[in-house]
């Protein structure tokens, strides 16, 4: 994991020393271990420019060619699982987006299914309440109708009517031409 490089340069904070003839290391399991614990997109990208910069750097050191082509491909290779890791974030987040939209499918389900109920409820309620109208206005006519006052009244009521009609005129006139 670690690629020795001899190089010319300048010191880095990450643990290569490019000023000095001798060799500098370059541990590629350094960032990997940055990257298992990198849980957001934005640490990758992060973690992926500082791999940028630092193979620039190695670029730029002008040591031994095989060393720098070997640390190169160990970073690369670290890139490359970044990478992998950033897709499988994205995965992970569009699996999240899919169960928050089935959860909020379920529950606008839950709630038109609940709408529905009390729609039909308040619907069956007042059906009910103008039936019970319709059904007491009924009775009443009925409980009228059968009453031997309302009949009294309605028989007596045709009774006149009956002998204006055929008298041709109203009730005084009756009276007259008896």
């Amino acid at each position: 994991m670690i690629t020795k490089f001899s190089g010319l340069g300048y010191s880095n904070s990450n643990g290569i020393d490019y000023n000095k003839l001798a060799s500098g290391n370059v541990s590629s399991a350094r960032y990997l271990s940055k990257l298992a614990s990198a849980e957001s997109r934005g640490a990758i990208i992060m973690l992926k420019s500082n791999l940028r910069r630092e193979i620039y750097k190695i670029s730029k050191s002008g040591g031994d060619e095989s060393q720098i082509k070997a640390a190169i491909a160990r970073i690369k290779n670290v890139m490359r699982k970044a990478d992998e890791k950033i897709i499988k974030l994205n995965n992970e987040k569009r699996m999240k987006e899919r169960i928050k939209q089935e959860r909020r499918a379920e529950k606008r389900e839950e709630e038109q299914c609940l709408s529905k109920r009390y729609k039909s409820k308040v619907y069956n309620r007042k059906q009910s309440e103008r039936l019970n109208v319709v059904r007491a206005a009924v009775c009443e006519e009925k409980e009228i109708g059968d009453s031997e006052n309302y009949r009294a009244y309605t028989d007596a009521g045709t009774s006149e009517m009956s002998t204006a009609n055929f008298a041709g005129g109203s009730g005084s006139s009756i009276d007259v031409m008896v």
